[in-house]
């Protein structure tokens, strides 16, 4: 259960009565990192709780109150990340150190719960996530602002170019919709079974199949029917890999280039012709 002291502001006594001095502070962490003292470690958890409580309240903002727990839950987590990870020698309070901790677990929470569809997170893309939108509120109420001019200086404050901007903007414009809403009004239909699953094709498949057969049986009669000087050079020339170029068929003939590529196009114009006769379209195979 959630506390109500949200709605009720804690009093001085209740926020000062776990309050740690520096010397403590410092004891009670070296006491964690040296030794691995859970006490001296759920002491200092203890102490600032309400430090992580007040982090999670003020970044929830006007999110879905459903999320206060998870807020919450991650502040702790960031607590506790900061404190296994906090260094007292360095000159430094914890809650300066957890401050920094508490947000970055609650901004990653934000920016991995915000759609089932895993979007971008590297620094730029979260930058983005965070800032874009005020960036973009502060540079659209400048007056006669060229929307140029507007994208070109928000990827120079995000520090990104104008094109992965572009992609950024399409990436968080938008919330996740269900598949199952309803395409259009008065269409009693949902959007789930305009879904093609592929491996349900089976006419297709077939269809394709019986052409494929039918292509390589047409293919093999007009081959055959071909001089075999020009079949030759049409299967080596153009069908079959790696193909033999119109030099080295020169040579092998002894003929010039010329009247190589000449008996190739014969040899192609009879495979077309034969292709046609059958209602086959020969130019999208050669």
């Amino acid at each position: 259960m959630i506390s109500d002291s949200r709605t009720r502001p804690r009093s001085k006594s209740k926020r000062t009565a776990n309050w740690l001095s520096a010397e403590e502070e410092k004891t009670l962490a070296r006491a964690w990192q040296n030794e691995r003292d859970l006490k001296a470690r759920n002491k200092l958890v203890v102490a600032y709780t309400p430090l992580a409580e007040a982090m999670a309240a003020r970044l929830l903002q006007d999110r879905n109150e459903s999320q206060r727990s998870d807020f919450i839950q991650e502040a702790h987590i960031g607590l506790l990340k900061a404190i296994d990870r906090f260094d007292p020698e360095r000159g430094f309070r914890l809650s300066t150190y957890a401050a920094w901790w508490v947000r970055a677990e609650i901004q990653t929470f934000k920016l991995n719960n915000w759609s089932l569809v895993r979007r971008g997170t590297s620094t730029h893309a979260r930058k983005a996530f965070f800032q874009l939108g005020r960036v973009e509120t502060e540079m659209t109420r400048l007056k006669d602002s060229d929307p140029t001019e507007i994208d070109k200086t928000i990827a120079s404050n995000l520090g990104i170019t104008r094109q992965r901007l572009n992609v950024l903007r399409t990436q968080f414009s938008g919330a996740d919709k269900s598949l199952d809403i309803q395409p259009g009004e008065g269409q009693g239909a949902f959007g789930s079974p305009y879904l093609i699953d592929k491996s349900e094709l089976v006419e297709l498949r077939v269809s394709q199949k019986i052409d494929q057969e039918r292509i390589k049986s047409v293919l093999s009669s007009s081959l055959a029917k071909l001089p075999c000087r020009e079949r030759k050079i049409v299967l080596l020339n153009v069908m079959i890999e790696p193909r033999r170029t119109l030099e080295s068929l020169a040579a092998d003939y002894g003929v010039s280039k010329e009247r190589i590529r000449q008996l190739r196009n014969k040899g192609l114009d009879r495979l077309r012709r034969e292709f046609s006769l059958q209602g086959i379209q020969a130019q999208d195979f050669f």
